[in-house]
């Protein structure tokens, strides 16, 4: 298991697993921007929904609103990447629009799992966040 307390080591490991899958992702998310942080991402997602792995992509709407442009979000959908968005407004349910969904959870064919605090934008970025670290877990993950 390895810990990470710094945006930029763990960006670099998510990007690298993203890049190695073979059949599945699952991203969760409560901030994801397309930004520095989070467009490399975003683009490896796409490249790998493109080339046939099954990618799950599930983002906050009230953490991630406004985060992500509507060309981004119809070029995700268009290389495959099943995205969806957690809670969002509904006159149906107005109340469960305040259970927000704050995971962040990356889990690459079920042999890597990163589990904690690190939302994907700029902010994360270039420092150290010692209350929130997140753990890569090793081979045999199973969510």
């Amino acid at each position: 298991m390895r810990h990470y307390i710094e945006g930029d080591a763990l960006y670099a490991d998510l990007r690298a697993d993203i890049a190695a899958a073979r059949s599945t992702i699952r991203l969760e998310s409560y901030i994801f921007a397309d930004d520095e942080a989070g467009e490399p991402i975003l683009d490896l997602l796409a490249s790998a929904a493109a080339r046939g792995i099954l990618v799950r992509l599930r983002i906050d709407a009230v953490g991630s609103w406004r985060m992500l442009s509507s060309a981004r979000l119809a070029a995700l959908r268009s290389a495959g990447v099943q995205l969806h968005w957690s809670r969002p407004w509904s006159w149906r349910r107005p109340l469960a629009y305040h259970r927000r969904n704050h995971r962040k959870l990356l889990v690459v064919d079920g042999t890597a799992a990163y589990l904690g605090g690190f939302n994907i934008h700029r902010e994360q970025t270039g420092r150290r966040h010692r209350p929130r670290p997140v753990a890569r877990h090793p081979p045999a993950v199973r969510v």
